[in-house]
This record gives C-alpha cells, structure tokens and sequence, in this order.
C-alpha cells in the first residue's frame, strides 16, 4: 500500500488541508508511523489517531497541545 493511499482529504470541497491540522499532521506522517498510530488508537479512522495523539500530548504537556 503506498503513503499516498493513505492520505486524508478534508470532507467540505472548500476545505484545504493546510487549514486542518489533523490532517496536515496525518499527511505528513510516513506510512509506518500512520499505522502505528492507528494501532495505538485501535482504529481504522485517522481522526481517531489524531484524537489519541492530542491526549497524550496534553498529558505530557498539561495542556491543548493542537
């Protein structure tokens, strides 16, 4: 499977993703750290990865880490 099959597109046509930085985030990842987050977040939905990735950044940091 190539990185670019992976690649998560906004849901709103005007939307970019350089204006979401869920996305942005999942698009920059290499495929294997997308998988592993999808793992982590038991998940086949990246939006759940990037939920995963917030509370933990919040946990270390102690606050909205976005």
């Amino acid at each position: 499977m190539s990185t670019a099959s992976l690649a998560v597109r906004p849901r709103s046509v005007d939307a970019s993703p350089e204006a979401h930085p869920g996305i942005r985030w999942w698009n920059s990842l290499p495929e294997s750290e997308r998988k592993d987050w999808l793992k982590l977040a038991n998940s086949a939905v990246p939006a759940d990865a990037w939920k995963l990735r917030n509370q933990l950044m919040t946990g270390i940091h102690g606050r909205d880490a976005a």
